[in-house]
């Protein structure tokens, strides 16, 4: 180790260092130690600074430690940094002379605690899973229509509060009783526990549901627990299990006796049945309608024909038809006449263009006599004319 640069000795003849000689021994002291070492706690002030280095804080109930990440190895990085979550990172602990701080400079970050919980529930799982508590044979079926439901969660997460409008919106008539329970922390699977026991010992619910929204493996932990896998087991009541989201699964989804992928779904579950109900009364309304209304529509096409029929039987109706009959005679035979006229002036001898004539017409003799105009005048005797005169003798 490099001998650092004293100021002196004091009274004792201890050594005295300057700020600048202390400073370097510790960070060598540091060094040799704290060469590569492992730290796990919460992330506090993320933060990426315009040179691409990160800089955050791990915390836990009792002391803060200063973290570096060196843009090379934030490039590398594969997990997901941000404020509040729990992280192992690994580095060597150095001092900043110009503050007197020490940090540690990161080059490796993990995930705290996922492989130890992932192992911790496959043991369980495979545990259970010997002792039949997952056995289908066992699981009892979920009421088709549930009128009072239990519900073990926390009163004010978004969770219940789907539930219940769902409920409210499809079958107003179900009954929900809310145990209240933490979903998350230390004590949660036992409250959730206790919850299950305590319908069954005093509510007269149709059936249970245990649910939380979704979150990761640590926080949906509490119903991976033991205790409550053998509380839902031992339920006299059927219990659907709905944590998470679709691709979240918990062991009491594998004990429960229905596994419901989210609160939401298990809402719709219970209220399937009087939903299927009402659309079932809302068809048959229509159907109902629908053949009334053809009903109705046959019966007055009927009573039409009818009024048509009794009508024309009636004497009023023998008379209108007699009516119709004759006028239709009647104007055939003006047809006719009307025909034959015209052809009677298209023959007659005086008759001109346009019906108009172009003879004159003279009596003498008790005969008829006629000429064309302008052969000879209208008065002139007809025996003078001598031209374009014919006699027809009566």
């Amino acid at each position: 180790m490099k001998e650092p640069e004293l100021r002196g000795r004091g009274e004792a003849g201890e050594a005295v260092y300057t700020v600048s000689a202390l400073t370097e021994e510790l960070k060598t002291l540091l060094h040799s130690t704290y060469r590569s070492i492992w730290v796990e706690g919460e992330v506090s002030g993320w933060k990426v600074s315009p040179s691409g280095h990160a800089y955050f804080n791990l915390k836990d109930e009792n002391a803060l430690l200063a973290c570096v990440l060196w843009r090379s190895t934030l490039a590398r990085l594969k997990v997901k940094v941000q404020d509040g979550r729990k992280l192992r990172v690994r580095g060597g602990l150095d001092i900043y002379p110009p503050r007197g701080s020490y940090q540690l400079i990161v080059d490796l970050i993990q995930e705290t605690g996922e492989g130890e919980l992932a192992r911790l529930f496959e043991q369980l799982k495979r545990r259970l899973a010997a002792e039949g508590l997952f056995d289908p044979a066992r699981k009892r079926p979920i009421p088709a229509a549930p009128r009072r439901v239990g519900l073990v969660t926390s009163p004010t997460g978004a969770a219940v509060r789907d539930f219940l409008r769902i409920v409210r919106e499809h079958a107003s008539g179900i009954r929900v009783e809310i145990v209240p329970a933490s979903v998350q922390g230390k004590t949660a699977a036992r409250e959730i526990a206790d919850g299950v026991r305590l319908l069954n010992r005093l509510a007269e619910v149709d059936v249970i549901v245990v649910m939380r929204g979704g979150g990761s493996l640590e926080d949906l932990w509490a119903f991976n627990e033991e205790e409550l896998a053998r509380a839902i087991f031992a339920s006299r009541i059927p219990v659907i299990s709905a944590v998470g989201h679709e691709i979240d699964f918990t062991i009491s989804d594998f004990v429960a006796d229905l596994r419901e992928p989210t609160p939401t779904a298990a809402a719709h579950i219970i209220v399937k049945h009087e939903r299927e109900m009402l659309l079932g009364v809302e068809r048959a309304l229509a159907r109902m309608e629908n053949a009334a209304r053809s009903a109705l529509e046959l019966a007055r096409e009927r009573l039409l024909r009818l009024r048509g029929v009794i009508e024309m039987r009636s004497p009023l109706g023998r008379v209108a038809l007699l009516r119709q009959n004759l006028d239709r005679l009647l104007s055939r035979q003006m047809d006719l006449v009307n025909a034959g006229l015209t052809a009677r002036r298209a023959a007659w001898p005086c008759a001109g263009r346009n019906g108009l004539p172009r003879c004159a017409v003279v009596c003498y003799n008790g005969g008829i006599a006629w000429a064309r105009r302008g052969a000879a005048g209208v008065g002139q005797s007809a025996r003078d004319s001598g031209a374009g005169i014919r006699r027809l003798r009566g």
